[in-house]
C-alpha cells in the first residue's frame, strides 16, 4: 500500500533529522581528533562556531570588525 504524502513526509523528516545528528556527531569527532593528535587547539577548533548574545558565531564578528583578516573566497 502507498503512504500518503503527510506520511512519506514525516518519515522524510525524521531520516533528516537522524542524517543532520549523524553529520553533526562526524564533524565534532574529527575536531577532536584533530585536537588530540596536536593539529590544533581546542580553542582553535570550537572557539570560532560558539555564539556570543547578539547571536553571531565569534568567526562572523571577529570578520566583520577585522575585515582585514578575513579569507576573500574568490
Amino acid at each position: 500500500m502507498r503512504k500518503s504524502r503527510a506520511q512519506y513526509e514525516a518519515l522524510a523528516l525524521e531520516q533528516a533529522k537522524i542524517s543532520v545528528c549523524s553529520i553533526l556527531r562526524d564533524w565534532v569527532k574529527g575536531q577532536v581528533t584533530a585536537v588530540e593528535c596536536g593539529l590544533m587547539g581546542f580553542d582553535a577548533a570550537f572557539l570560532p562556531h560558539m555564539v556570543l548574545p547578539n547571536g553571531y558565531r565569534i568567526v562572523e564578528y571577529v570578520q566583520e570588525q577585522f575585515p582585514q583578516l578575513s579569507v576573500q573566497n574568490p
